[in-house]
C-alpha cells in the first residue's frame, strides 16, 4: 500500500477545485467539500489518517487565504460554498508553463489531469500553479 501524504491530497483537491473553478469563470461555483476528495485515491492507496472531507475544506480555505480562490460563505447551515477564481488564480492558471505543457494553458492541463485518481502530472502542476502564484506575490502583482 503507497501511503498518500496530506500535501499529495491537498495537491490534488487543489487540482479538482481549480479545474472546476477554471471552466466555469468568471461565475461563482459551488464547492462541495465531499465530493472534491472524492475517488481521488484507491482506497488501498489511503490508510484512512485524514478525513477527506475536513482535508478539502481545509485545502478550500487556505487556498481563500493565499488569494487563489474567492470564497462566499454559505447563508445558512448545510448550504454549499460557492467560489470563483481571484484575479491571481485566474492569471496562474493562464500561463503556459514550458516545463508542464507549453501548448495549452496551465488551467486546461489541470481540468484534463484532474479528471482521473491522484497522479503526480496533477501533483505537479498544483505546485507549480502555488508556487506561479507565490511569484506573482514576491513582485507585487
Amino acid at each position: 500500500m503507497k501511503s498518500v501524504t496530506n500535501v499529495e491530497f491537498f495537491n490534488g483537491i487543489a487540482g479538482r477545485l481549480f479545474a472546476l473553478l477554471y471552466e466555469k469563470f468568471p461565475f461563482y461555483s459551488d464547492v462541495d467539500f465531499n465530493s472534491l476528495g472524492k475517488d481521488l485515491v484507491d482506497k488501498n492507496d489511503y490508510d484512512g489518517a485524514w478525513n477527506i472531507s475536513e482535508l478539502a475544506e481545509a485545502t478550500v480555505y487556505w487556498l481563500a487565504d493565499a488569494g487563489y480562490i474567492w470564497l462566499k460563505e454559505p447563508p445558512e447551515f448545510g448550504d454549499h460554498h460557492t467560489a470563483v477564481l481571484s484575479p491571481k488564480g485566474f492569471e496562474v492558471l493562464k500561463a503556459t508553463p514550458e516545463v508542464i505543457d507549453k501548448s495549452k494553458p496551465l488551467g486546461e492541463k489541470i481540468v484534463e489531469l484532474s479528471k482521473d485518481k491522484l497522479s503526480s502530472g496533477l501533483n505537479k502542476a498544483v505546485e507549480f500553479a502555488i508556487s506561479q502564484g507565490f511569484k506573482m506575490m514576491l513582485m507585487g502583482s
